[in-house]
């Protein structure tokens, strides 16, 4: 069975920090934003997934697909980090053209990145995004616009929507990073019944382990 996760939140919540645990022979990361990866075993991560690295950059959908493809055989846990970047650099590139069909063609274009993943077999497929206020009142995943969201509602294509939140401890003068599981009324946070705490550490790597738990 594939996992299909999301990871949303603000910058700075810690959704590529709670990279950190993943065992980096088991993972590859797909880097659409090019940025370092922000922890201290970054280097344990390296180019060239078809030299026997484990870590490519790619900010093309198809692109994404063709690769996913090809590491969905060799890796237990495949990460789209900063995947929302698939859709803001697509409308980058078109912004020139005009009419509805553009925006159909990219829904179109992140339905088939999200797609070829949950179609892969026995992988974890995580995808972190940036978040966005919707038309509820909840914060969702942030898109390209309206027009898509009309199009494809990404939320409700992943069986796992974790919040990543930063708050401040006064006691201890410390940033303490969370996820957030189930919706509270703020976020389109969800997560099978019983299957994690509603609030537990931005620690994917537990995320990870509490899901086969579950599911065994």
């Amino acid at each position: 069975m594939t996992n299909l996760i999301a990871v949303m939140g603000s910058s700075g919540t810690g959704k590529s920090t709670s990279l950190r645990n993943l065992n980096p022979k088991e993972t590859c990361i797909i880097n659409v934003s090019k940025k370092p990866l922000p922890f201290r075993n970054a280097k344990a991560y390296t180019e060239g997934i078809k030299e026997g690295g484990n870590m490519t950059f790619a900010d093309n959908p198809n692109q994404v697909i063709q690769i996913l493809k090809y590491v969905g055989t060799k890796f237990k846990n495949i990460i789209i980090d900063d995947a929302g970047y698939l859709m803001g650099f697509d409308v980058m590139r078109r912004s020139n053209e005009k009419g509805y069909e553009k925006w159909t063609e990219l829904a179109a274009a992140m339905f088939n990145v999200i797609d070829t993943a949950r179609n892969l077999d026995n992988v974890n497929v995580i995808f972190t995004f940036h978040t966005e206020k919707g038309e509820d009142g909840l914060m969702k995943i942030k898109t390209a616009g309206k027009l898509l969201d009309n199009a494809i509602y990404i939320d409700g294509l992943f069986t796992f929507v974790l919040v990543a939140k930063a708050d401040f401890d006064i006691t201890t003068n410390e940033v303490k990073y969370k996820f957030v599981t189930r919706n509270d009324g703020y976020a389109t946070a969800k997560s099978p019944m019983d299957c994690l705490e509603p609030e537990m550490d931005n620690d994917l790597q537990l995320v990870l382990d509490k899901i086969v738990e579950y599911y065994n």
